[in-house]
């Protein structure tokens, strides 16, 4: 055979049956050092702490991004982005109206020329073949929530007078900064103006349930120290609603019953304060309905925030780039199907 003949093999083999997935823990154990705060905070951070401490974790302090495919925008997204620019544009840049002799109808009517000027740009999935119906319907969208807008703030005493403006201050004792869509100006005090594309049930359920974070945080990092926060709300384009809890300062808004931004900033605090404390005991829960957690954060740091108050945030599960990381694999389907984890 080592002279040159052809050697015969013949393969050994067995049969393995499926591994079981390895389960997801429910908590993990790390370095309190290795989860300390981000500063300076923002409200995105603030708002991924509150609702999914293991989300906020990979993202902002492992800094584990996903594929760049998934951050495209596409949909409401690019939508309410490029709303957003045309709108902060209109009333605020170079060639912005002439606030208060344009017309509703003539805002629309610059609003819609600058949608078909920019749309190619800056919003190009609008204009692939098989895209009209959508395309037709967002430049609409676009043109009324301008004549809208215009129409609210005139009526209400207010006049822009910036948009994209960077605001600094602290929350909960650490720096914190955001840049505000729209601030308004009236009678030499300013307020702050968040333009969202829809969500108006979401929206309302926020301002009344003291949980609307952006609005109060960037009011609160708007004014001054020692100062009432200014007036503050959420202007909805689909809808042309002004929604906030401040009726005296936005007359003609859509009034929601609920806490003041100060309330809603310190519910926001507390349950910021509760997972930093389950955090630097070293615990790092992964939040996801199907897995127990509860148990061994409440052994660290105590009952986590009751789901009625303003510290509680619900786990952001359905809009999460980590589900594949942090959600529970089904053992009994893998097993069927004769996969290994």
């Amino acid at each position: 055979m080592l002279a040159g003949g052809t050697p015969r093999w013949s393969g050994a083999a067995i049969a393995l049956a499926p591994d079981r997935p390895m389960a997801q823990r429910p908590a993990w154990k790390v370095p309190s050092a290795a989860v300390a705060p981000v500063v300076p905070l923002s409200y995105s951070s603030l708002d991924t702490f509150l609702g999914c401490p293991f989300r906020w974790a990979l993202q902002y302090a492992a800094r584990l991004e996903p594929g760049g495919a998934v951050r495209i925008p596409e949909g409401d997204r690019l939508l309410g982005d490029f709303a957003h620019r045309i709108l902060q544009e209109l009333l605020c840049g170079q060639g912005k109206i002439d606030f208060d002799r344009a017309t509703p109808a003539e805002v629309r009517a610059r609003a819609e020329r600058s949608f078909d000027a920019r749309v190619a740009l800056e919003a190009a999935p609008l204009v692939r073949r098989g895209a009209e119906v959508e395309r037709a319907s967002a430049r609409t969208l676009i043109g009324e929530a301008a004549a809208a807008l215009l129409s609210f703030l005139r009526g209400a005493g207010w006049r822009p007078v910036d948009a994209e403006r960077e605001v600094k201050g602290s929350f909960a004792g650490l720096p914190a900064h955001g840049f505000v869509d729209l601030v308004v100006e009236k009678g030499g005090a300013e307020a702050v103006v968040d333009l969202k594309l829809g969500g108006l049930g979401r929206r309302r359920d926020e301002l009344g349930s003291g949980r609307a974070l952006q609005t109060a945080l960037y009011a609160s990092l708007l004014g001054r120290r020692g100062k009432p926060i200014p007036p503050s709300g959420f202007f909805i384009l689909r809808d042309g609603q002004f929604l906030t809890t401040d009726g005296a300062a936005f007359p003609g808004a859509t009034v929601v019953e609920g806490p003041g931004p100060r309330e809603t900033l310190e519910g926001s605090e507390q349950g910021f304060a509760y997972w930093r404390r389950v955090l630097d005991a070293g615990l790092l829960p992964v939040l996801h309905p199907e897995l127990d957690w509860r148990e061994p954060v409440t052994a660290a740091a105590g009952p986590p925030p009751d789901e009625g108050s303003a510290a509680f945030r619900e786990a952001p599960c359905r809009h999460c780039d980590y589900a594949g990381i942090c959600a529970p694999p089904d053992p009994d389907a893998a097993v069927e199907d004769g996969r290994r984890p």
